[in-house]
């Protein structure tokens, strides 16, 4: 037989390339020196420890474990597949490190590795307690059973309103501080003092990603009009939750959006496929677009900005603004592709076809608008 890789190792491969990617980027202005060696990365320690910093080194590698995990904890048993995730991330983050040495403005440490290898034995042990083979993820399986329709594609209707609310959530990191309360409920207390600061444009956006999260989920699941109550609860407790995590607020106009999207919902959700889909990719599109030509209150309007043909270039200067960017960006893109399968009958093979073609047409129109 020919030589090739294992379908369960495709998605690590391909995360641990942009992991890659995200650290050595933007790879010019290497120096010719090296200020370190490969054990010196074992006795390095931050000057200056950061939570953001902390945080990000830990999530960054969670996917790694988690996927590496995903495609073998069929063929071995959970230790071997804890260490092999774990081993798989110190391997990647420890070269990684070595090579920041000879990076300008790159800072090599030890606690950036252990964190990695942290994250990676993380992920790993998730992706084995969410497995079939244990309670929890027998429980779960039960679960996603009694709600929605068996098959892969309601598996991605899922993961598209996972990535949401993660998007909808990101750090994670809630504090019940009053300085962090009050910070998370400025915004409306700003747009009450200057309405004319509330944007319509982000209104309609976030009302159209709520309403389009529902048609999605309404279509993947068994009960529509009980899975569309469910939503309402959801939807309250994203938006709730962004008052006590921190660096994220309570925007005035995702609290305008909550019940005009439930109205929508009751109103124009459809259980019909055809009906439905385009309901879905038309709501989800359109709050995209929305999203992404949005100008700030103040801003200057009629400067031209470059289309940008360089991947994630725009992430990489925060990661953890950019991690978030990225979970923003993925969510709507996973729910066309479920959108489109449901649109054609379930009909995979067209589906890549169509939605690359929807993909590219969206992009395009965003950059040159």
């Amino acid at each position: 037989g020919q030589n090739h890789i294992p379908r369960g190792q495709i998605a690590p491969l391909g995360y641990g390339l942009l992991v890659i990617y995200g650290t050595l980027y933007p790879f010019d202005a290497w120096r010719p020196e090296v200020s370190g060696s490969f054990i010196s990365v074992l006795t390095t320690w931050p000057g200056q420890i950061s939570l953001a910093d902390v945080f990000s080194n830990f999530i960054v590698y969670l996917p790694l474990g988690f996927l590496t995990v995903a495609g073998l904890r069929k063929h071995f048993s959970p230790a071997i597949c804890l260490l092999l995730a774990s081993s798989s991330g110190l391997l990647l983050s420890w070269t990684l490190e070595y090579l920041q040495y000879s990076i300008p403005f790159r800072n090599t440490s030890s606690l950036d590795l252990g964190l990695n290898v942290l994250g990676s034995a993380a992920g790993a042990a998730l992706a084995l307690v969410t497995s079939t083979r244990h309670a929890l993820g027998k429980r779960l399986l039960a679960l996603r059973n009694v709600w929605f329709q068996a098959g892969r594609g309601a598996d991605v209707a899922l993961a598209a309103t996972g990535v949401w609310v993660l998007a909808s959530t990101f750090p994670f990191v809630p504090s019940i501080d009053l300085g962090n309360l009050r910070h998370g409920v400025a915004p409306l207390w700003q747009a009450a003092q200057d309405p004319a600061s509330v944007s319509l444009q982000l209104t309609i956006a976030g009302t159209l990603s709520f309403f389009g999260i529902g048609q999605l989920l309404m279509l993947a699941a068994l009960s529509a009009s009980r899975v569309r109550d469910a939503c309402v609860i959801l939807f309250g407790l994203v938006v709730v939750m962004e008052v006590p995590i921190m660096q994220r607020v309570l925007e005035a106009e995702i609290l305008l959006a909550l019940p005009f999207s439930i109205i929508l919902l009751y109103v124009l959700g459809s259980r019909d496929a055809k009906r439905g889909s385009l309901l879905g990719l038309a709501a989800i599109i359109g709050a995209y677009i929305s999203q992404s030509l949005h100008l700030p209150y103040g801003a200057v309007v009629g400067q031209d900005t470059a289309m940008n043909w360089v991947p994630f270039a725009l992430q990489m200067g925060n990661i953890t603004r950019g991690l978030s960017d990225i979970l923003e960006n993925t969510w709507p893109f996973l729910a066309i592709a479920f959108l489109v399968w449901n649109w054609l009958g379930g009909r995979f093979y067209r589906t890549p076809l169509v939605g690359a073609i929807l993909v590219f047409l969206v992009g395009l129109i965003i950059n040159l608008l």
